[in-house]
């Protein structure tokens, strides 16, 4: 084990620690306005986090920082010192990486047996079991998963928000009252740790099927869950299906941005854009008109779409014509703002997939990509 440290008050601590697991402590007599700073030279696939402990005979070590992925950089740590916190460490543990074969799941794409979904970005990967394969239910965020050769049906589903308690109650709600309307809880939520586990039994004749639910919690927030379909009889085929998904499933720490999320927390925003080709008369005219408004709320956006196109011009034998045409639509999902190598990046998983852009912010206007919402007023979130 080799560990370097010289402390002083004011001054940067400079930390290296070694390949295995293991922390550091460091002890400092507290001091009213004295600030502690830690710095560890970080490496790629290590996860980094400090805690602080008011004694050291019975420690009671509680995390005063995020899991932070290594990436090369150094990660720095400024503390106010008092009297609760006299003891300070910083800890370091290998952590699992996401596969570069890992896609993120599209619509109008079917995925094979053994196929990796997931995306470096949403800090989680999963393979579909063999035998299985699997597409993006269309106008959903869903995946669905069936098999040539054994029965049931399996969907899986991503949140970026949430811990495991509310995640567990919003999801007996969903399949209570949405899109498995029918069904009821067969006994409470089972959750343990990182893992949930939920079932649910439909009643009389048009839902006469089972669904039972395994979910991983993210350890930034949200869960990957498998849910099966199937009947009694088959429950040994579909809990091989969700145990398979469940062992397949790496989750990696996101580097939230969470100054960034709560900055567009509770916001609208707008787009617009017109334009005009041709004067009327003989050469004829059309214009078009396109705005996107957009809100965010913890766990949840919506961007709204409407279009409209208007023309008019001289027919070949003269005849005088207009007309035009709109279009309005709508997207829903779930959303974060991570840090990557070329900056903070906005998450989004919806009906249309896994999408992200950069994302910055240019005084009251947000950019995402190179497409600029101008800032509309407050939005009330539930």
């Amino acid at each position: 084990m080799k560990i370097n440290a010289v402390v002083y008050w004011g001054v940067p601590l400079l930390l290296a620690l070694p390949v295995e697991a293991a922390s550091l402590t460091v002890s400092l007599t507290p001091k009213p306005a004295n600030t502690f700073e830690l710095a560890v030279q970080t490496e790629t696939g290590f996860g980094y986090w400090f805690e602080a402990s008011g004694a050291l005979s019975a420690p009671n070590w509680q995390p005063i920082s995020s899991n932070r992925l290594g990436d090369g950089a150094i990660l720095r740590l400024q503390q106010t010192i008092s009297g609760a916190s006299r003891f300070f460490r910083a800890v370091r543990v290998a952590q699992p990486t996401i596969s570069p074969n890992a896609v993120a799941p599209m619509a109008g794409q079917l995925y094979p047996q053994g196929a990796i979904l997931g995306a470096q970005l949403l800090g989680l990967q999963f393979s579909i079991p063999a035998r299985w394969k699997g597409a993006v239910r269309d106008g959903t965020s869903m995946m669905l998963f069936g098999s040539d050769t054994e029965p049931g049906l399996a969907v899986a589903f991503i949140s970026l928000a949430g811990g495991a308690p509310a995640i567990a109650a919003q999801l007996g709600q969903s399949f209570a009252t949405d899109a498995f309307g029918g069904f009821s809880l067969t006994k409470a939520p089972v959750i343990n740790g990182a893992t949930m586990v939920i079932e649910w039994a439909g009643y009389g004749t048009q839902y006469p099927a089972l669904i039972q639910l395994r979910g991983v919690v993210h350890p930034s927030g949200g869960v990957v869950a498998f849910a099966g379909l199937f009947l009694e009889a088959n429950r040994a085929v579909i809990q091989r299906v969700l145990d398979d998904f469940v062992a397949s499933t790496v989750t990696v720490p996101r580097q939230t941005r969470a100054d960034l999320v709560t900055l567009i927390s509770g916001k609208a925003f707008s787009w617009a854009k017109s334009t005009s080709v041709g004067g009327g008369g003989g050469s004829g005219s059309l214009s078009s008109w396109s705005q996107n408004n957009a809100y965010f709320c913890p766990g949840t956006y919506e961007i709204s779409t409407f279009a409209e196109t208007t023309y008019s011009g001289n027919l070949s034998g003269g005849a005088f014509y207009t007309g035009g045409s709109s279009n309005n639509s709508t997207e829903v999902g779930d959303w974060t703002i991570v840090d990557s190598p070329s900056g903070p990046v906005m998450v989004m998983v919806s009906s249309s997939g896994f999408q992200a852009a950069l994302f910055s912010v240019v005084g009251n206007s947000v950019l995402f990509g190179d497409q600029q919402f101008d800032y509309s007023g407050p939005r009330s979130c539930p």
